[in-house]
């Protein structure tokens, strides 16, 4: 038998390849206790069963913070370990507000129940494909910059979608959309994933 016929069946056997192809990776879910994740449709498309062992998806289309806030108690009702928030989204397109007034409040009632809260920043958005007016980009900016400041005050983890979207100069890195600019494709749920998994993962 020729040699590289020979390495050829030894790698068939083995499970591996004789090609130069990378290995396709396996995912490794987060298995930390029930974890539920509120938001837009942001988090409501999230495929989060592909990243979290014990997921709660109580993202809903359209919402605004003060919607979630009023549907809040029946996510602290679930009794999870941890909350994952993103919101203001939709505070930012509809109603040109940078308040995180009502994202505070589900932190609070969550810190109250004794639960972990993580906080997302906002990614940046352009529903106009490609104009991402002065206005939207700045109340991101505005809106991001509470939800930082405010982590200790409030007792809760940032994790940075935001950054995770942004390329070196500061434009969206438009590869990681499904749509005008809006929703993550796969990619983009990555790169959230990205930035979300260590500090899920490691307690405070």
């Amino acid at each position: 038998m020729k040699y590289a016929t020979f390495i050829a069946l030894l790698l068939v056997a083995c499970g591996g390849s004789s090609s130069n192809a990378p290995a396709q990776q396996v995912r490794q879910k987060a298995d930390v206790g029930l974890v539920a994740f509120v938001g837009d449709s942001i988090t409501q498309l999230w495929p989060l069963n592909d990243y979290v062992v014990n997921v709660i998806n109580a993202g809903a289309s359209g919402e605004e913070s003060g919607q979630m806030l009023r549907r809040f108690q029946n996510v602290v009702d679930a009794k999870p370990l941890t909350v994952v928030i993103l919101a203001g989204t939709n505070d930012i397109r509809h109603l040109d507000s940078a308040d995180p007034a009502n994202l505070f409040a589900m932190v609070k009632m969550a810190r109250d129940a004794g639960i972990r809260v993580i906080v997302g920043t906002v990614p940046p958005m352009d529903i106009n494909m490609g104009s991402y007016p002065a206005v939207e980009k700045e109340l991101v900016i505005v809106l991001n910059d509470k939800i930082r400041k405010g982590a200790i005050a409030n007792d809760y983890e940032v994790a940075d979608y935001h950054e995770a979207f942004i390329l070196m100069g500061g434009a969206m890195n438009t590869t990681l959309y499904a749509d005008a600019y809006l929703h993550p494709n796969h990619a983009g749920y990555d790169a959230m994933w990205g930035v979300l998994e260590p500090i899920l993962t490691h307690a405070k």
